[in-house]
This record gives C-alpha cells, sequence and structure tokens, in this order.
C-alpha cells in the first residue's frame, strides 16, 4: 500500500494497481467484502437478489499502510448472507446499476455467445458509507463452497435460480419468496 505520489517509484510498467477505497462501510469497526453473483445467458445479465459478507477479523485503520489490513486471512473472517444487512435491498440495487455498467463494457463479446452457453461471475465488491458499491474483482470461476450457513442460505437458492434462469419453464418450481436472479442489463 502506497501513497499516489509514491506509485512512481514503487511500480513498473505492467503492474496492476488499484486505487484504496476510503469511505469504506464498516461494520463493528471492521472491513467486509461482498461476494455477489452474476450471471450471463442469451445476451441478458443477472444479478443473484442475495450475497456473501465477508467480515475481516480485526479492527479497520483506514489510515494504515499496512497490507494485513486490506488483505483477509481465510481463518480470520465470518462469513454470512447478505440478506441479513439492514441496507441490503438498497446495496444490491446499487450493486446492479455498478454491474451493468461494468458489463457493459464487454457486451460486445459476451452477447455474441451461443442461446445454450451461459457463465456464472463471482463479483467481490467493497460497499461505501453512501451505500454505493466499489468493484475489486470479476472472477470468472467462483468458489460455491462455503460454510454450511452460506451454502444452504446463498448457494445452494442461487443454483436454483440459475438453473431457472437457464430453463425458463421450471421457474414455477421456485417458491414465491425465493431469491432469484434479476435481469439488470440487455448486453
Amino acid at each position: 500500500m502506497v501513497r499516489r505520489e509514491q506509485i512512481a517509484d514503487v511500480f513498473q510498467g505492467g503492474c496492476i494497481i488499484q486505487e484504496a477505497v476510503q469511505d469504506l462501510l464498516l461494520l463493528e469497526r471492521r472491513k467486509f467484502t461482498l461476494r455477489a453473483y452474476v450471471l450471463v445467458n442469451r445476451g441478458q445479465l443477472y444479478l443473484f437478489s442475495d450475497a456473501i459478507y465477508v467480515l475481516h477479523a480485526a479492527p479497520y485503520d483506514p489510515q494504515s499502510q499496512d497490507p494485513h489490513g486490506s488483505i483477509r486471512a481465510d481463518s480470520l473472517i465470518t462469513m454470512r448472507p447478505f440478506a441479513e444487512f439492514p441496507q441490503h435491498i438498497e446495496v444490491m440495487q446499487n450493486l446492479a446499476t455498478e454491474m451493468a455498467l461494468a458489463f457493459g463494457a464487454f457486451s460486445n463479446l459476451l452477447k455474441y455467445e451461443k442461446p445454450h452457453a451461459y457463465c456464472l461471475f463471482g463479483i467481490d465488491a467493497l460497499v461505501k458509507t453512501d451505500l454505493t458499491t466499489a468493484l475489486i474483482e470479476i472472477n470468472d470461476r467462483p468458489n460455491i463452497v462455503h460454510p454450511r450457513l452460506v451454502n444452504e442460505s446463498v448457494n445452494v437458492p442461487m443454483v436454483r435460480a440459475m438453473y431457472c434462469v437457464l430453463e425458463p419453464e421450471r421457474a414455477a418450481l421456485l417458491a414465491p419468496a425465493a431469491p432469484r436472479f434479476e435481469l439488470i442489463a440487455a448486453l
């Protein structure tokens, strides 16, 4: 972690750097990240209505330049369904807007996929104090094996909902209140 004026001294051509997000929303004075799921199918972009939040163990110091405060050690995290979060709906709406913009940049590639092809992406994002999101990374092979609570409440419903998007005649199989993939953009 370096200050803006140090970038040229520390990094060389070919390095990938990421700007720090300073106005992070914290939970219990700790940093958290979101793992959300985006599905691309038949030129359509969908966002799953729930996500996972990954809560770091140590209190977060926004002034610290220690990289260990920003990088999570898997043994020191807590993973929970994001639907438990009080402003879940507003954050997910903001994330949908951000994902439509981000994936819009790839629309010329994604819209030409074969009709039977699909891709599930794992989206990692930060939540800012104003409840908007900052994209960290897009994973084209997301891990969907997590602790039992997360698997039962987020990942298994996500796979069921994905099946219903891929096979629309099966959508009636989902319970009315079941989480779903929401259409957020046409590519």
